[in-house]
């Protein structure tokens, strides 16, 4: 289960920075164009089903991390990584108000990235 939760850890750490800053090089774009696509459809499409914002990939890291014996985790990742990781003490709303502003920049950047590529 250790070996699972660092794997988690890295999972998501590198889905950030894909999702951040994938779409800048040429040769990223496809690769971010599956992540950003994934998150999307997890955020939004199965957040339909689930509570927007909703991720796979975090449910099944708590999964293991209550496996592990730790409780009491934040709905997302970032809010986890910002307060825990980071050992900041950021209220989870402002973390999450953040987290959506910056999605919908990312949204708006990459999908004028790709519609460029496409043409």
């Amino acid at each position: 289960m250790i070996i699972l939760n660092v794997l988690f850890h890295s999972l998501h750490i590198l889905m950030i920075i894909v999702n951040l800053f994938g779409w800048i090089w040429h040769g990223t774009r496809t690769f971010h164009l599956v992540i950003f696509g994934s998150t999307v459809i997890s955020w939004i499409g199965l957040g339909f089903f689930y509570g927007w914002g909703y991720c796979f990939i975090t449910d099944w890291h708590w999964y293991i991390k209550d496996r592990l014996g730790e409780t009491n985790l934040p709905r997302s990742y970032i809010t986890y990584f910002i307060n825990n990781m980071m050992k900041l003490n950021i209220n989870e709303m402002s973390i999450e108000q953040f987290t959506i502003y910056i999605f919908i920049i990312l949204l708006i950047i990459s999908s004028i990235v790709h519609c460029r590529n496409f043409k």
